[in-house]
């Protein structure tokens, strides 16, 4: 029976029962982002990647400035001045205030962006399902102990390289020096911000070869599996 346990299927502790969250890391050219798209649309929930994630955070930043800067403008005395011409007026107070303004205590850049991103993250969590796609999702989530399933694309190198020469039409060189830069980037970014290792099989519900199962097929993969913890409930 121990043993029986030990080799049942058992995602109940990785899947909320009020939001379904999946989180997908990809090493570059892997289709990693394809597959999330994919699956987000067949489970017909949100995407969020990298460039959605930093517009929403540009959205809500701008808005929260606005805000605070019109807070501090003198109400119109009468009541056909526009609005629009006390902003415009004002736009020495409001380039102050972007310059004076510390959200985060000093934070440079790249750890100001992530944190907020967090912040957005985990206020998602809360209300819908989603499929985000790198940015070290899976650890912030496991930090602030949000259920999710974490799953790791990845192809062999030449499968990668072949991939890159027919996106950027460019040599086999090229396309190699490409790689390894960008998966530089994703492993740098998230072993610093997860003290853990980027692509490590262990940090991962699922590590799935995209050169053998295709797009479609680790789509498939992960939804077969996901079907079976529901029947299994």
């Amino acid at each position: 029976p121990i043993i029986a346990n030990l080799n049942s299927l058992s995602l109940k502790n990785r899947m909320s029962d009020k939001h379904m969250i999946i989180c997908i890391s990809r090493s570059t050219a892997s289709g990693g982002s394809h597959v999330g798209i994919n699956l987000a649309e067949k489970l017909n929930i949100d995407y969020l990647d990298s460039e959605i994630i930093s517009k929403m955070i540009r959205t809500l930043e701008i808005t929260e400035d606005l805000k605070n800067v019109t807070s501090n403008i003198p109400k119109a005395d009468h009541p056909n001045i526009d609005e629009e011409l006390l902003l415009a007026k004002d736009r020495s107070e409001f380039r102050r205030f972007l310059h004076m303004r510390n959200r985060y205590h000093g934070l440079n850049m790249r750890d100001a962006s992530f944190f907020r991103m967090s912040e957005i993250l985990i206020e998602l969590s809360k209300k819908q399902d989603f499929v985000i796609v790198g940015r070290a999702a899976d650890r912030i989530l496991t930090s602030n102990r949000i259920p999710h399933i974490s799953i790791f694309i990845t192809a062999p190198l030449e499968s990668r390289i072949k991939r890159v020469q027919a996106i950027h039409n460019c040599d086999a060189r090229t396309a190699k020096k490409l790689l390894r830069v960008d998966d530089s980037i994703h492993a740098k970014y998230y072993n610093y911000y997860s003290g853990l290792k980027w692509g490590d099989a262990n940090n991962y519900d699922l590590c799935l070869n995209s050169a053998s199962y295709g797009i479609d097929g680790c789509v498939d993969l992960i939804l077969n599996m996901m079907g079976n913890e529901e029947k299994s409930h």
